[in-house]
């Protein structure tokens, strides 16, 4: 099997047959609606009525980047192509390194290879205070072909990449695609923060909810969005009206970064985003996760600043200071789960340095993101302890 990374332009194989967008949206996985554009679709993980009440330009963006999302299709195919555009988004003066934009291609759940696409285009954001687009760059198409694919029938599963909005405009192949004809699997909705989004890491499937989907065999919803993961009652919401058969929310980083709560508000926010969440699911398994380590941040908080020997600085947390470090709010989310535990045998607290502490600090790659060894290792103990086992069934 091999690809091609083409521009549009480029003459095709006549053998391949159109596929129409509203028949392509149906093989989207991992997206919980395809925004409509003039040429395309883009495949999103917030559903429409959610888009009015997002705070900024910043958190739409991350929203909008394809983590988790795949194309999953049965077919007898030996080629199949897709147009798309990639946009990533930079912060101005270049604060926000972004990996290269790649597609992940699966046959029958075997790894075929990571495919970059070399036509990006950009759109620079200024977030210093209230977020806005300083400029961008012309939205370039591109042509991905997939070849050489053995011509028995097959189930393929494309993984888009983390760290891009992805608009489809195209998919062509030799042969009928379908959706997958799968035994039920898992259905899985995940929230966190960067952590779980994993847009610098230089593949979509090495993010710890992708490897630990993988080896589970469940079904995603990455709802793991970079720098946003607040308690948001639309994230809630969404959680609440999408099906699913478990669900877990990783919590502390965003939190502690931010200063978004105080001692006086974090529970109650943490117990009114878990009351919406019942609202739908009664009896949903769902797993409270805190914060794995963040040494800048156990005992200190954000916002995070950068000295003029350009180091990352915090705010030392004393005894009477309101906000909260990432140790506190691993006491008070274990509290607050403990409090509701007693009535909602479904309801299970992961204490975050379980899966990724002290002894893995050298597989953490800047201070907070775990690096590709520390993703396979959070997503390997996570599938093992949670998602595999039948204690929360």
């Amino acid at each position: 099997m091999s690809v091609d990374d083409k521009s549009k332009g480029r003459e095709r194989d006549g053998a391949l047959t159109p596929v129409d967008l509203e028949e392509v949206s149906g093989l989207i996985q991992g997206a919980l609606w395809s925004e409509r554009t003039p040429e395309g679709l883009v495949p999103v993980r917030l559903p429409e009525q959610a888009w009015s009440q997002l705070p900024n330009l910043w958190t739409r963006e991350m929203f909008r980047m394809a983590s988790g999302i795949r194309l999953s299709f049965a077919t007898s195919a030996t080629t199949f192509e897709l147009d798309v555009r990639a946009s990533v988004m930079v912060m101005e003066g270049g604060l926000l390194a972004s990996a290269p934009v790649v597609f992940d291609l699966f046959v029958d759940g075997v790894d075929c290879g990571a495919h970059e696409v070399s036509q990006v285009s950009t759109r620079v954001l200024n977030v210093a205070r209230d977020p806005v687009l300083v400029r961008e760059t012309a939205s370039e198409s591109a042509t991905l072909r997939f070849k050489g694919l053995s011509p028995s029938a097959k189930t393929v599963e494309l993984w888009f990449p983390a760290n891009a909005v992805i608009e489809l405009t195209g998919f062509r192949a030799d042969a009928a695609v379908t959706p997958p004809k799968t035994p039920h699997r898992t259905r899985w909705i995940h929230h966190g923060s960067s952590v779980s989004h994993g847009r610098e890491l230089p593949r979509p499937t090495m993010t710890w909810p992708a490897v630990a989907a993988q080896l589970a065999g469940a079904d995603l919803v990455n709802l793991g969005v970079g720098g946003n993961c607040h308690l948001d009652p639309f994230v809630a919401r969404t959680i609440r009206d999408t099906p699913a058969d478990v669900i877990s929310m990783k919590v502390g980083m965003n939190i502690a970064m931010d200063g978004t709560f105080t001692r006086r508000t974090f529970a109650p926010a943490l117990h009114g985003f878990i009351d919406t969440i019942r609202d739908g699911h009664p009896e949903t398994p769902v797993v409270v996760i805190s914060a794995t380590i963040s040494p800048l941040l156990e005992d200190s908080v954000g916002p995070i600043g950068v000295n003029e020997a350009g180091e990352l600085t915090t705010t030392p947390v004393a005894d009477e200071w309101p906000l909260l470090s990432l140790q506190r709010l691993r006491d008070i989310t274990e509290e607050t789960v403990a409090t509701r535990s007693a009535t909602d045998s479904n309801l299970l607290y992961v204490d975050g340095l379980r899966l990724f502490g002290a002894d893995d600090l050298a597989d953490l790659a800047d201070g907070f993101h775990p690096n590709q060894t520390g993703h396979r290792r959070i997503g390997e103990k996570f599938a093992r302890t949670v998602l595999s086992r039948n204690a929360m069934s």
